[in-house]
């Protein structure tokens, strides 16, 4: 959609962040949870107060993101549950 976004870095978006599309907050220790709240805080701030250069660099991104667009993967989503059914017999 050409939005800058901020995500919690887990495995759900590998494949984004090995080709840095998006901004991550990553994971870490639940003991660790007050600094990521602060990591949080600052990413989203700084997106705010710099949106022009987050926005121009997801317009960067678009046209990779459009790989992972559901309308573009419906023959493997279909393929994956064919595969599961397939299991299952």
């Amino acid at each position: 959609m050409g939005i800058p976004f901020a995500a919690t870095g887990c495995p759900t978006y590998i494949d984004y962040q090995q080709n840095n599309v998006g901004w991550y907050v990553n994971d870490g220790p639940e003991g660790e949870i007050n600094k990521r709240t602060d990591e949080w805080e600052n990413l989203l701030l700084d997106m705010i107060d710099n949106y022009n250069d987050y926005k121009q660099e997801i317009d960067r991104c678009f046209e990779y993101s459009q790989n992972w667009w559901i309308d573009n993967r419906v023959q493997d989503i279909y393929h994956t549950y064919e595969e599961i059914v397939q299991s299952f017999r």
